[in-house]
């Protein structure tokens, strides 16, 4: 519904111009009529007009010195002309003025119909775009409130005065939900009216007055897990709100089944006494023995998904911080960069909520753990049975002549590959590649001491198919090429023929 404002000193123009827009629009237009500028003016003070139809001559003030009487207004309404004079004069203020149309007396209906129509449509888009900005101001505000726990309740309040954020229905609510982005395009496909945002851990959050929207969200995303705040009343209340549902969705991590899960229904969980500090130090101590069916009793005494969800979320969160302190870090310590790569979950695992649920959580945990339990049981076995690497490095030093690569030696001594590689650099000192481009390089320094050799038959004797390879990797472990090893030597270079 507009405010239609219709200024002239004729009243039957007035009735007129009135009775034909309510017919042409009926129901869309709230008309007030005034005999004079100075009677429109009054009327603008008390009301809130979209649209103004003034004639030009009119007692007391006229209709140029209306309009030029609002041009420093903060809100304008739509301005259209009419007059019985067909005066340039008039035409050129309208102009100044910024005036929508300028109809001549007698009125055409068919050109006011079409002028009220577009300024309708003028006003639409102006309502949008008003509508559009103060949502994206709104939703600029929430975010810095968010930001910045610090903020005094006061300071809010005054914060969402200034961005007219406030609950028409008198209450609000907030949800969360942990599946990222995805589901946050989701989200604002179905929910036209809410506030939508992702926060920083990439959480869709949604600001409500309507409890029941996240029911119609649920049909429309199956798969969203919701959390919700409590109802609140006041905005100065918004990031204890926040909180709340942020809290409330990480109950959806071991009650995954659960789609939506309210703050108030979880506040009354007790925290945990005491954690399972010694069973996961046992884990720790039995990691590379033969008690692996004793680390997994433990494991299923540590993460008991009935123990967990009787405590409130942090037992769970400080749970699976004590795992990685005393057992992931201190691999991670002791085997550096090497177990990195050869356990690429680890660098993830600090993150309990990048898990699908507790369930996915606990088969990882339990995969991750039996996994270091093997790796160190290899490494302990390699210790104590230096006669793998005796194997190994025989098997070189009778094949260092083939394609050989690391895969090929440890398949050959019926090792897993990565212990092997980490095995290996321990005993030699040196990775795969190097020693066995010493052992090579070793091998034909003997051969080149031969004048019967030629240096590319030497290249192809100790594994080099390609003689300038064997010149470069030569010269990178000599400080000479072949050439000049054979003349230090005293050998002859006159059958060399390369």
């Amino acid at each position: 519904m507009y405010n239609l404002l219709i200024a002239d000193d004729e009243s039957n123009i007035r009735l007129g111009i009135k009775a034909m827009i309510e017919r042409e629009f009926p129901g869309e237009m709230n008309i007030f009529l005034a005999g004079d500028g100075l009677m429109a003016l009054d009327i603008m003070n008390r009301e809130q007009i979209d649209l103004l139809i003034t004639d030009i001559k009119m007692p007391r003030m006229n209709g140029i010195e209306l309009i030029r009487t609002l041009q420093d207004a903060d809100e304008k309404p739509i301005l259209i002309i009419l007059s019985g004079y067909d005066d340039f004069e008039y035409t050129k203020a309208a102009i100044k003025c910024k005036v929508k149309d300028y109809l001549l007396k007698p009125v055409n209906r068919n050109e006011l119909f079409q002028t009220v129509r577009s300024s309708m449509e003028d006003m639409e888009k102006t309502k949008s775009l008003v509508q559009q900005e103060l949502e994206e101001e709104q939703l600029r505000q929430i975010q810095y409130i968010l930001l910045n726990p610090l903020l005094s309740k006061e300071r809010i309040k005054e914060i969402c005065g200034e961005s007219k954020l406030e609950a028409k229905s008198g209450h609000y609510f907030i949800a969360a939900m942990n599946q990222g982005r995805n589901l946050f395009e989701k989200a604002e496909q179905v929910l036209k009216k809410e506030i939508l945002f992702l926060d920083q851990k990439d959480r869709t959050v949604i600001l409500t007055e309507d409890q029941t929207v996240l029911d119609m969200l649920k049909q429309h995303i199956p798969e969203a897990e919701i959390g919700c705040s409590g109802q609140k009343t006041d905005f100065a209340e918004i990031r204890e709100a926040y909180l709340e549902a942020a809290e409330a969705s990480k109950y959806s991590f071991v009650h995954p089944r659960h789609s939506f899960i309210d703050y108030k229904t979880v506040t009354s969980k007790p925290a945990a006494d005491m954690l399972p500090i010694e069973e996961i130090k046992k884990i720790k101590n039995m990691l590379g023995t033969i008690r692996e069916q004793e680390i997994k009793s433990l494991l299923l005494k540590v993460l008991d998904h009935e123990r967990i969800t009787a405590y409130s979320i942090d037992y769970l969160e400080s749970i699976h911080h004590e795992i990685n302190r005393i057992i992931y870090e201190p691999f991670f310590e002791r085997f550096g960069e090497e177990s990195k790569a050869a356990f690429k979950k680890l660098s993830h695992m600090e993150d309990l909520y990048s898990f699908r649920d507790f369930y996915h959580y606990f088969h990882e945990t339990q995969e991750l753990i039996l996994r270091l339990h093997e790796y160190m049981k290899q490494l302990k076995s390699i210790s104590t049975e230096q006669t793998y690497m005796e194997q190994a490095l025989a098997f070189i030093g009778e094949n260092y002549q083939k394609d050989l690569n690391l895969a090929v030696v440890s398949n050959h001594i019926s090792l897993n590959y990565s212990y092997f590689s980490h095995v290996f650099k321990e005993n030699t000192g040196q990775n795969f590649v190097d020693y066995l481009k010493k052992v090579r390089i070793e091998n034909s320094k003997r051969l080149l001491k031969d004048p019967d050799l030629k240096i590319f038959e030497v290249s192809d004797r100790v594994g080099y198919k390609n003689p300038k390879q064997f010149a470069r990797v030569f010269r990178e472990l000599e400080g000479i090429s072949p050439k000049e090893f054979r003349e230090a030597a005293g050998i002859s270079a006159a059958k060399e023929q390369t």
